[in-house]
């Protein structure tokens, strides 16, 4: 039996991993360039996401550069006014919390997939999907077609599989929420790594720590709120709606 899978940044190649140990021929397709993939800025990873992660790649290739977990929150006149403490967790769980950047995630991922013999063909764009007996057909921009058994999409917030299956259903809604981040390095001493120091003000808050790869090596962030965001109450009967056959979203 062999799969498509839809979609390689973090989801898509660590499924096909779990497929190819159950014995499943998978080929993974991805709409970006290779050399695009280093899109986003930071992923925060629980335990249970480590611990999960740890079936799939080194998490010490990981930790090669990354931020501490635990947050010290200070509001406008900088008086910490509490602290969330991640340093008990490795006890506990047997990891801790970290930030990394999402692309060293992703490519982490997919060096491994291919370690595994899974092939993973860039710059294939969703055109169409088409349902047949014994399986699907998947169909590209570049005229590239490809049918298997089934397919699983891991696209995405923009899912193109997901246009294509239901195209009545709502898009993603802007809710006037900024959130912008970067990673510099910063003359003179920056500030010491161990904590996420986040800045509260009255219509946004500043984000900052440092990373354990270089002293002088500081990942930012910061998110500005222009309004409070408010929520439209919407029916999504479509999401619940029963689709039998052979794509899974």
């Amino acid at each position: 039996m062999n799969a498509i899978i839809i979609g390689a940044g973090i989801a898509g190649p660590a499924m096909a991993i779990a497929l190819k140990r159950l014995g499943m021929g998978v080929t993974l397709y991805e709409a970006r360039e290779e050399n695009e993939m280093g899109g986003g800025v930071f992923l925060g990873l629980t335990p249970n996401g480590l611990n999960v992660l740890k079936e799939f790649i080194d998490i010490d290739q990981l930790k090669g550069d990354y931020t501490a977990g635990t947050m010290e929150f200070y509001n406008a006149r900088n008086k910490c006014i509490g602290r969330f403490d991640t340093r008990d967790q490795a006890r506990k769980y047997g990891a801790e919390t970290i930030q990394v950047k999402r692309a060293r995630v992703s490519e982490l991922l997919r060096q491994a997939a291919a370690r595994q013999g899974i092939g993973i063909r860039y710059g294939h764009r969703l055109n169409c999907l088409t349902e047949r007996a014994g399986g699907v057909e998947a169909s590209f921009d570049n005229g590239h077609s490809h049918a298997a058994a089934f397919l699983i999409a891991c696209d995405g917030i923009h899912s193109a599989c997901r246009a294509a299956l239901f195209p009545d259903a709502p898009g993603p809604v802007y809710t006037q929420q900024l959130s912008t981040g970067a990673m510099m390095r910063m003359s003179g001493s920056p500030p010491g790594f161990g904590a996420i120091k986040m800045v509260f003000g009255e219509r946004a808050f500043f984000a900052y720590a440092a990373s354990n790869h270089n002293p002088l090596a500081t990942f930012f962030r910061d998110l500005m709120l222009r309004h409070f965001i408010r929520f439209e109450k919407r029916k999504m009967d479509w999401v619940y709606r029963y689709r039998p056959g052979s794509i899974a979203l």
